[in-house]
């Protein structure tokens, strides 16, 4: 079912149009949306002429996933009247979309409320700048010291930032306080791995996590509220899988299968589930019916790819990674997907092709550019290899795996003094790192 509903009658929006509080245009695709969600959404939209019916669009809107439409509700609104909690739902809005800059702007207007500093701290992090995040989760912790959001991200600009013990101090002070949840363990592990402390860092990062806690976010929640029918249900099956919960997660979505037997959301999470659940051939089979009934679906395909891959079927598995890619070219978990599997074969040329395409879409985890400056050194391409170390590097000063690629793309060209000098350094800080050790025994310096 798809809606293609406008704001007003056209004579009133000609007459209009020149109007600095014209209400937006929306084109709203509800296709796949729940049947009750949409009638919600469209007779609210219908309705919306006050600046409190705009930001209620528009939070049902955010709801259900309709980002850009939800972008010009809450903008609306707020041409109507002023409001923080607009402000920084919009803010939220324009971070999902990639727009971090403009999310910062929107939430460096509102004061007073806590999220909307500490969240500028995580999108900082995202756009690279580990400096600037530290100043506004300590900004945050000086309204309220007890904050779990701002201490967790205090202590990943700590690690971006290449000083371990200040993270190992920060994490510790939450664990004192009864901090124990996994996500937790896993930083301070990831500290002490940073500081050179591998058994430490091991004990640790053995430990399953399933990504940070939920953190406190009232009008966050409030917005979520706005979801009803089958969009609610399937967020509290996503919610169970992000905190590992996965029999509860595969009990509501079983659920909700029943009501809602071909939804390729549900069939995508619940093969999602069975994968966790290290049953690779149930998430396959269960792909394979869904594909049939939704094959412009891309998650399904790049999840069958995941799947594939987990049954050593790599053929099958890059064939479903590109078929996702070519259904939404955006995605760039497809995109890197396919290069960590081109890298396995040995195609250095469309693994080069699909790391370069992930990071232009704007992939920002540093690993991804670590994987695309280690083909430049499988193609003996040493000047290009040493350029994208030095970008991951400039982001995270503290990734052995660049460290040593740098000194062998270093060492290739020439460069050996310089090479054998930042390996020196480095091994004295991280003595049995394997990364550093690797390229010790590639460069062949007998490095005390």
């Amino acid at each position: 079912m798809r809606f293609f509903l406008l704001a007003c009658c056209c004579v009133c929006f000609i007459s209009c149009s020149g109007t600095e509080n014209s209400p937006p245009v929306l084109q709203l695709e509800l296709d796949g949306v729940d049947p009750e969600a949409s009638r919600i959404i469209q007779l609210n939209y219908e309705q919306a002429k006050t600046g409190e019916d705009w930001f209620e669009l528009a939070q049902y809107l955010h709801a259900h996933g309709l980002h850009l439409n939800a972008i010009k509700a809450y903008e609306y609104s707020l041409q109507i009247r002023s409001s923080s909690q607009a402000r920084y739902l919009l803010a939220l809005s324009l971070a999902r979309q990639g727009a971090y800059e403009e999310a910062i702007q929107h939430a460096n207007q509102i004061s007073g409320y806590g999220p909307a500093v500490w969240r500028q701290g995580y999108w900082y992090l995202d756009l690279g700048n580990p400096e600037q995040a530290l100043q506004q989760f300590n900004t945050a912790l000086a309204a309220d010291d007890k904050d779990v959001a701002s201490i967790i991200g205090k202590s990943r600009a700590y690690l971006a930032l290449g000083t371990p013990e200040q993270a190992i101090k920060t994490l510790q002070s939450l664990l004192d306080r009864g901090g124990k949840h996994p996500y937790v363990f896993y930083l301070l592990g990831k500290a002490y791995q940073q500081s050179g402390q591998s058994e430490l860092a091991l004990q640790l990062l053995r430990q399953k996590s399933n990504g940070p806690p939920e953190l406190s976010d009232i009008w966050y929640e409030a917005m979520k509220a706005h979801q009803s029918g089958f969009a609610a249900e399937l967020n509290r099956a996503v919610s169970c899988i992000d905190k590992g919960n996965l029999q509860e997660a595969l009990q509501t979505l079983r659920s909700i299968e029943r009501t809602y037997p071909y939804s390729p959301d549900v069939q995508s999470n619940l093969a999602t589930v069975q994968l966790q659940l290290n049953k690779p051939n149930d998430a396959i089979n269960t792909l394979g019916n869904a594909i049939r009934k939704s094959p412009e679906y891309a998650p399904l395909h790049l999840t069958m790819a995941f799947a594939m891959s987990r049954v050593n079927a790599m053929d099958e598995a890059m064939q479903s990674a590109k078929k996702a890619l070519s259904l939404q070219p955006s995605m760039v978990l497809a995109s890197t997907f396919i290069g960590k599997l081109a890298a396995q074969q040995k195609d250095y040329a469309v693994a080069l092709s699909s790391f370069k395409y992930s990071l232009q879409l704007g992939d920002s985890d540093p690993r991804t550019r670590e994987l695309y400056a280690e083909m430049f050194l499988r193609v003996n391409d040493w000047a290009k290899a040493q350029e994208q170390y030095e970008l991951v590097l400039q982001i995270s000063p503290t990734r052995t795996g660049s460290i040593g690629g740098l000194c062998i793309a270093l060492a290739k060209q020439g460069n050996r003094t310089t090479a054998v000098t930042v390996l020196q350094k480095s091994l004295r800080q991280y003595p049995d790192d394997p990364n550093l050790l690797r390229a010790q025994s590639a460069i062949g310096s007998a490095i005390k």
